[in-house]
């Protein structure tokens, strides 16, 4: 969770800087970035509670520990079709429950 919590910060912070560079706008202040951050990675953090468990792990493994399809299957004990199932699944899941709670 802490892996995916410094992960989710690092992108968003890149993100926010690159879209208010193109957007011409300046840019959030850091401690508005850094409150942003943290209700987006509470957010997640929820949403990844509500994941099956195999749906958990999948996109953990895959996503937060940037193992390879092939390693995600070898390590469930499942096929690499199954493996892309429950990660697209995870991360419908996911972006569902971010989009409700953040209002995106």
């Amino acid at each position: 969770m802490n892996v995916c919590s410094d992960l989710g910060s690092k992108r968003r912070r890149h993100d926010e800087t690159r879209a208010a560079t193109k957007a011409g706008s300046p840019t959030l202040n850091p401690a508005a970035r850094h409150m942003d951050a943290e209700i987006e990675m509470h957010v997640i953090e929820e949403g990844l509670r509500t994941l099956t468990e195999r749906e958990r792990a999948a996109v953990t493994l895959r996503d937060i520990e940037g193992q390879s399809t092939r390693e995600v299957a070898a390590i469930m004990g499942v096929t690499e079709m199954t493996v892309r199932t429950l990660i697209c699944r995870g991360r419908v899941k996911l972006k569902r429950h971010r989009d409700q709670h953040l209002g995106a």
